[in-house]
C-alpha cells in the first residue's frame, strides 16, 4: 500500500495577465516535506493554481498510483477538476457559453495525473490563517519577485527546514540553491549516475558546496521532441516513466511552448546549465555526431540545445 500524500498549494499573479508565481508543498508519508515553486513571466491567476497543483502531482514516485489529499484555494481549480471537467471532455472540450474551454492544456495535464492517482481535492479559504496555505503562499508570492529578476518560466524544488522555516529561506549547504554568473541564471545539476535519490555532490561545481535537492526544472521548447533527444540521446540522461529526465535527483522535463500567445516567441528561460558528466569523451562524441556546437572550455565542453539555451558539460 502506497503512503498517504498531502499537497498543499497556492498560485498568484501581479495582474491578471501578467508575472504569476505557484507554490506546492509536498509531504509522503513521515517523509520531511519537499516545497517546489515556479514562475511564469505572462501568465494568469487561473494557469498558476493549475500549475502548483500538477507540479505537486508529478513531484511523486511514478512506480505507484498514491492516496493523495491536495489542499488549494482555488475554487475554479477544485470545481473545474471534479465536476466540470467530466461536461467538457463529453462535448469536445467546448465550454457552456459554446466557446473552447480555457487552459485546455493544463486540464488535460491535470485529468491525466488526477486518473493517476486517488486524489481528493480540499478547498481552503484562502488567507485565513491556515498555515500551509499562507506557506504556499508565499512561496507563489516569492516566486513572482524571483521571475523578475531572474526572467523566464521556471520550476525549482527546495529542501526546507525541517520546522520554523522563514518565508525567504537563505540558500546553505545541502539547499537547493541558485548562483548568478554574468548576466543569466546558472544552475548546477548532476548528469548521469543511474537515478538515485541522493542529493548530487557537486559542490567542486557550486559557490559554498551548493547543490540542489529534488529538483525539477522545467524547459519550454519550440520542438518537444527535438529538445528530449538532445537531453536523452545526446546528453545521455535517464528517460523516467511518464516522461522528464532524472539527473542524480534532478528531473528535467520539456514542455511544449503553448499553442497560443508565445508561439513566435523563444523560450524565456535563462538558465545556462552546468552539468556534470561520467563520460565526458562520449558526451563531446555525441555532441559532435549530432552536429551540435561544441566549443572546449576548462574542464569540460560548452554547447547550445535546440532552443539555444548554453549548455556546460564538465566531468565528474
Amino acid at each position: 500500500m502506497s503512503e498517504q500524500v498531502r499537497i498543499w498549494t497556492d498560485g498568484a499573479c501581479s495582474g491578471n495577465p501578467g508575472p504569476g508565481g505557484w507554490g506546492a508543498i509536498v509531504e509522503i508519508g513521515d517523509a520531511p516535506r519537499v516545497e517546489l515553486y515556479g514562475g511564469d513571466p505572462d501568465t494568469t491567476n487561473n494557469r498558476m493554481e493549475m500549475t502548483a497543483a500538477i507540479r505537486g502531482l508529478e513531484s511523486l514516485p511514478r512506480e505507484t498510483a498514491h492516496d493523495v489529499i491536495l489542499t488549494t484555494d482555488s475554487d475554479y481549480l477544485v470545481k473545474g477538476i471534479t465536476q466540470w471537467i467530466h461536461g467538457w471532455k463529453r462535448k469536445g472540450w467546448i465550454s457552456s457559453t459554446r466557446k473552447p474551454v480555457a487552459n485546455r492544456d493544463l486540464w488535460e495535464r491535470l485529468d491525466e495525473l488526477n486518473r493517476r492517482h486517488r486524489v481528493r481535492w480540499q478547498w481552503v479559504k484562502g488567507h485565513s490563517g491556515h498555515a500551509e496555505n499562507e506557506r504556499a503562499d508565499r512561496l507563489a508570492v516569492g516566486a513572482i519577485d524571483e521571475i523578475r529578476s531572474r526572467g523566464g518560466v521556471y520550476s525549482v524544488g527546495v529542501d526546507p527546514e525541517p520546522s520554523g522555516a522563514p518565508a525567504d529561506p537563505a540558500p546553505a549547504k545541502g539547499k537547493a540553491a541558485t548562483t548568478r554568473a554574468g548576466g543569466g541564471e546558472q544552475l548546477q545539476l548532476g548528469l548521469g549516475g543511474g537515478g538515485g535519490r541522493a542529493a548530487p555532490d557537486l559542490g567542486r561545481c557550486a559557490p559554498a558546496g551548493r547543490t540542489f535537492l529534488g529538483a525539477l526544472l522545467v524547459l519550454p521548447a519550440r520542438d518537444a521532441a527535438k529538445t528530449n533527444a538532445f537531453y536523452g540521446d545526446v546528453l545521455g540522461l535517464t528517460t523516467a516513466v511518464g516522461g522528464g529526465f532524472d539527473a542524480e535527483g534532478v528531473r528535467i522535463v520539456i514542455e511544449p511552448l503553448p499553442k497560443k500567445g508565445r508561439a513566435a516567441k523563444a523560450p524565456t528561460t535563462a538558465a545556462r546549465l552546468r552539468l556534470a558528466a561520467s563520460s565526458l569523451a562520449t558526451v563531446r562524441e555525441s555532441l559532435e555526431d549530432a552536429g551540435a556546437p561544441v566549443d572546449e572550455i576548462d574542464g569540460g565542453v560548452a554547447t547550445v540545445d535546440p532552443d539555444g539555451r548554453p549548455v556546460e558539460i564538465t566531468g565528474a
